[in-house]
């Protein structure tokens, strides 16, 4: 049963899980570094061009903005990071949205508060007015939810291509198995190829809804050494015995 893997067509995992993931967060980092970038520069545009509460009359060049730019981006990506939102776990569009919503808005405002402290004795802290701060607010929560959502996409998109998938190894052949593995096999963009079934006992199932069966649980080292396994999922009823599961 163990050779039956061998003939298991598969997505070709061009790159590993680990590498996948630092590439995969770095890429989120920096997008929501570009839109919240994106956003500063949109709130100068918009402070400019809509003269309210009053004309920005005296307001210097963007270029002269840079430092309040660079604090703006630093301080929301920080409040992201420590938000969690770079663990790239499967959270809800809704879930996401809401940390975007209170990373930003804790973002924009230690941001003020940096430019406040810093840099409240030149001439382009006093063009930080409150309509400014308040377009770079919208501005933020708006573009990097679309950022997340390109991201999201693109991750996606990788990941049916082979890039950071993981092989996982499901122990079990009953409901809670079957279940397990046809998740599996119906998600692929969860990055998961089931490459194999373990059974408790050798009863002669050669496959579990199209996953080959591997062996046997007396053998379950040299199943992880020889499939490459990244990932085990022991698929059995909660009745089960501790020291089974040991």
């Amino acid at each position: 049963m163990s050779d039956a893997l061998g003939e298991m067509s598969e997505p070709k995992r061009t790159v590993k899980a680990e590498q996948a993931t630092r590439i995969f967060v770095v890429m989120a980092l920096l997008t929501d570094a570009l839109m919240a970038a994106l956003a500063f520069v949109g709130a100068y545009a918009l402070r400019r061009a809509i003269p309210v509460p009053d004309p920005a009359a005296g307001m210097g060049p963007l270029l002269e903005h840079w430092p309040m730019l660079a604090v703006h981006v630093l301080s929301v990506t920080t409040v992201l990071f420590f938000a969690g939102l770079y663990r790239l776990t499967a959270a809800s569009r809704v879930d996401e949205f809401g940390g975007v919503l209170v990373g930003s808005t804790i973002g924009t405002l230690m941001g003020v508060a940096i430019d406040s402290l810093i840099l409240r004795d030149f001439v382009i802290a006093r063009d930080y007015s409150r309509m400014m701060i308040a377009y770079a607010w919208v501005l933020t929560v708006l573009l990097v939810t679309i950022g997340r959502l390109i991201n999201d996409w693109y991750r996606r998109y990788m990941i049916r291509r082979g890039w950071g998938r993981r092989r996982v190894l499901i122990i079990g052949m009953g409901d809670i198995a079957r279940m397990i593995v046809q998740k599996v096999v119906w998600s692929p963009e969860l990055g998961y190829d089931a490459v194999g079934v373990v059974a408790m006992e050798d009863d002669g199932s050669e496959e579990l809804l199209g996953v080959p069966v591997v062996g046997t649980a007396t053998h379950l080292a040299e199943i992880i050494d020889a499939h490459e396994v990244d990932e085990v999922i022991i698929a059995w009823p909660e009745e089960t015995a501790h020291r089974d599961v040991l």
